[in-house]
């Protein structure tokens, strides 16, 4: 099974039935655009023509779109290999059990684009942090995504009816695992969105290492060298060139001194020591931090996919308003 079909078979589990009386498939959603993308996906996996598919938007109050699929061989091999059982599931579905992790990190995605969502909240602060999350009515459900969630290193919570990622540098990295598999046009867009909030390259830190003090040394040594002096002068330095983010700084002297001991340094300053010193960010930042620099406008989309390993198609037309340039 590749990451592709993974996906398409997880998003039937969680949002598709396999109807008991006709020899059918049907998804429902708020989004056209997601279910065309999902049809034209079944096409090319399952060998399906796109006759036997019918989308309609329904005639709710909240005018959501019934997809239609004919396929008498498609439900039977749902069922019987996958075990996705006929009928109304909600109380009783699970994830599919996979044991790869490239086809672990596509049913996340699929995961998070059915039953998640990609939201922020403002408390308790003046910005927006990440509050992405899987729910479900079935506490099993949520429970399992809890665990894939672990397996695959992320430090999620866990309620009784959704489970969360909450954490800056958590949500950057599952933007950067999920994103060469997502297909929902708007929840792509309200996950970049979040991670585009310009506030988060001054929030977000970098663990201290070894390396990292040298580029802290380095910069120093740079701007002595140029005549701007070397502490005071860094410090100016970093206010200075922080306003060019829109970002307004009280970097001390203090702060430098504790950056080349053992304490964390912020994005925004390996960012512009980086850009004194014409260096690669991802010597000194983990490359999963490289959606959160695409967003903002700090690397370009060939960079990216590079990053990545895979091709990101899903974003050559993606439109975002980039905060910073």
């Amino acid at each position: 099974m590749n990451e592709n079909k993974a996906y398409l078979i997880e998003t039937i589990n969680q949002e598709g039935h396999l109807h008991f009386s006709d020899p059918a498939i049907s998804i429902k959603q708020n989004n056209k655009g997601f279910l065309e993308t999902i049809r034209d996906n079944l096409c090319e996996e399952f060998g399906l023509s796109k006759e036997k598919f019918v989308l309609k938007q329904m005639k709710d109050k909240w005018k959501n779109f019934n997809m239609w699929l004919s396929s008498a061989s498609l439900r039977q091999l749902l069922c019987l290999k996958f075990r996705i059982p006929l009928g109304y599931k909600c109380p009783i579905v699970m994830p599919l059990k996979l044991q790869e992790e490239k086809l672990i990190e596509s049913q996340l995605a699929s995961l998070l684009e059915t039953d998640g969502s990609f939201t922020g909240s403002t408390e308790p602060y003046n910005f927006i942090t990440p509050n992405f999350y899987f729910g479900s009515s079935s506490p099993s459900n949520v429970q399992e995504v809890f665990k894939i969630l672990k397996m695959l290193n992320y430090n999620a919570n866990i309620y009784k009816d959704r489970t969360c990622i909450q954490r800056l540098d958590l949500a950057a990295k599952l933007m950067f695992d999920i994103l060469p598999y997502m297909k929902h046009p708007k929840k792509i867009e309200n996950g970049l969105k979040i991670l585009s909030q310009k506030e988060y390259i001054l929030r977000l830190r970098i663990d201290s290492s070894e390396n990292i003090k040298r580029l802290v040394k380095k910069a120093r040594e740079t701007l002595h060298w140029r005549k701007w002096g070397s502490t005071e002068k860094l410090v100016e330095f970093l206010k200075i060139r922080s306003k060019e983010f829109g970002l307004y700084t009280n970097f001390t002297l203090t702060d430098i001194y504790h950056w080349l001991e053992e304490t964390n340094p912020p994005l925004l300053a390996i960012i512009l020591f980086c850009n004194l010193m014409k260096e690669d960010y991802f010597s000194y930042v983990p490359k999963y931090l490289g959606v959160f620099l695409w967003v903002n406008g700090l690397i370009n989309l060939e960079q990216l996919q590079e990053l990545r390993g895979k091709p990101l198609q899903n974003l050559r037309n993606f439109q975002i308003s980039l905060p910073i340039k």
